[in-house]
C-alpha cells in the first residue's frame, strides 16, 4: 500500500508541491494574520503617544499621585504618607504593567508670605512664591550664578533657594537676599523661618520636557533641597507648611501593547475611584482616540486580508480538482479490480 501510495506521489509530483505550497501558505496566512494586526494595532498606539507629546510639549504616558498632609487628619498624617509611599504606589505601577521609565517627586510648600529682612521699599510688599523641592534637581538646572542651596536649615531657621530671572522680577526679590516667613508660626515669632537666595538657575537643555510635564508654574517657584522636606518638614509638621507631596511616574510608551488597552482602561479607572482627587494620568484619553482609530483601522485590514484567502483557497481547489481528474483513470482501474469505495477513499486519504 505505502509503495503504492508513494508511487502515486511520484508520479504527480510537480501538482502535489504545489497544493503543499498553496496549504502552507494559507495555514502561514492564518496564522500570522493575528500577529500581523496586532503588531499593526500597537504601532499605531504607539504612534499616536508620540503625537500627543509633539502636540502638548508633555510625557505622553504619565501617572501622578498626590499626597496633601492637609487634607489628612493629624493622627494619620504620617502613616498614611508611609503607607501611600510604600505599598500603594509601588502596587498601582504594578498593576497597571507598564514598565516605568523616571519617577519624579516634588514636594511644594505655599503660597508662603514673606518680607525682606533689611526693609528697601517705602510700602511693604508681600512676597508669596511657592517653595518647591524636587528629585535630583540639579539635573534639571544649570546654575548661571551662586550655588546649590543646603540640604540642612542653616542656622537652625534659613532656608536656602535658588530662583530663576523671573521668579525674581515677578517677585520683586534680589539675588542673596534674606526673607521672613511671616505666616508660618504666628503663635510663636521666636520659630520665625527665612529663605536666603543663593542663586539663580536655569532649566538645563533637554530637561524642557520634564518641566513641561511636571506644571510647574516658573513665575513664583524657588527651589530648595528636598532632602529639607525629608529631614525637617515631614517629621516636625506644621498646618501652616501646606506640603503637598506628588509622585509622577513617566512609563515607557513603546512597552504598551495594543491587546491590553481595555486593562490599562479598567485600572486607570479603579487608580481615580481608589485615590479621587489626588490621581492624575494622561494615558486614557490618548487610547480613546486610539480605539476609534483601531475600530475603523480593523475593517480596513479585513477587506485587504479578505481577497488574499479566497485566492488562497481558490487556488487549492484548483490544483486538488487537477489532480482528482488526472487520477479518474486509476481509480476506475482500482474500481474494476474489485475495491469498494470505502478502501478507495481510505487510500487517497493516506
Amino acid at each position: 500500500m505505502s509503495g503504492f501510495l508513494i508511487r502515486k506521489m511520484w508520479k504527480r509530483r510537480w501538482l502535489i508541491l504545489c497544493l503543499l505550497l498553496g496549504n502552507i501558505l494559507l495555514v502561514g496566512t492564518i496564522s500570522a494574520t493575528p500577529m500581523f494586526n496586532t503588531a499593526t494595532m500597537t504601532r499605531i498606539l504607539r504612534q499616536e503617544m508620540r503625537n500627543f507629546q509633539v502636540s502638548r510639549n508633555i510625557l505622553p504616558a504619565t501617572v501622578a499621585f498626590e499626597y496633601g498632609f492637609n487634607a489628612i487628619n493629624e493622627e494619620n498624617r504620617i502613616s498614611g504618607y508611609e503607607t501611600n509611599r510604600d505599598y500603594w504606589l509601588p502596587h498601582s505601577i504594578a498593576e497597571l504593567g507598564i514598565p516605568v521609565e523616571q519617577t519624579i517627586r516634588t514636594d511644594i510648600m505655599g503660597r508662603w508670605a514673606f518680607l525682606p529682612v533689611v526693609t528697601r521699599e517705602n510700602t511693604t510688599r508681600v512676597r508669596t512664591p511657592h517653595l518647591l523641592a524636587l528629585e535630583n534637581f540639579d539635573t534639571f538646572i544649570e546654575l548661571t550664578y551662586g550655588r546649590l542651596p543646603s540640604p540642612e536649615l542653616v542656622n537652625g531657621n534659613t532656608i536656602e533657594v535658588i530662583a530663576s530671572e523671573i521668579v525674581l522680577f515677578n517677585q520683586n526679590i534680589l539675588a542673596d537676599e534674606k526673607l521672613i516667613a511671616t505666616d508660618i508660626y504666628t503663635d510663636d515669632p521666636d520659630k520665625n523661618l527665612y529663605i536666603h537666595v543663593v542663586g539663580i538657575y536655569t532649566i538645563s537643555e533637554g530637561a524642557e520636557l520634564i518641566w513641561s510635564t511636571l506644571r510647574v508654574n516658573q513665575n513664583t517657584t524657588l527651589l530648595m533641597n528636598p532632602e529639607l522636606i525629608h529631614s525637617h518638614f515631614i517629621p516636625n509638621y506644621h498646618n501652616n507648611y501646606r506640603l503637598t507631596t506628588r509622585w509622577l511616574y513617566a512609563l515607557n510608551p513603546n512597552a504598551m501593547s495594543a491587546t491590553r488597552t481595555a486593562h490599562y482602561l479598567n485600572t486607570l479607572e479603579q487608580h481615580r475611584e481608589r485615590f479621587g482627587q489626588f490621581y492624575n494620568e494622561n494615558i486614557s484619553p490618548t487610547i480613546h482616540l486610539y480605539r476609534q482609530q483601531a475600530n475603523q483601522l480593523s475593517t480596513t485590514l479585513l477587506v485587504l486580508q479578505l481577497p488574499m484567502f479566497i485566492m488562497l483557497a481558490l487556488y487549492i481547489y484548483m490544483v486538488s480538482r487537477q489532480i482528482l481528474q488526472l487520477e479518474q483513470n486509476d481509480i476506475s482501474v482500482i474500481k474494476s479490480r474489485g475495491a469498494s469505495r470505502g478502501q478507495i477513499l481510505g487510500l487517497y486519504i493516506m
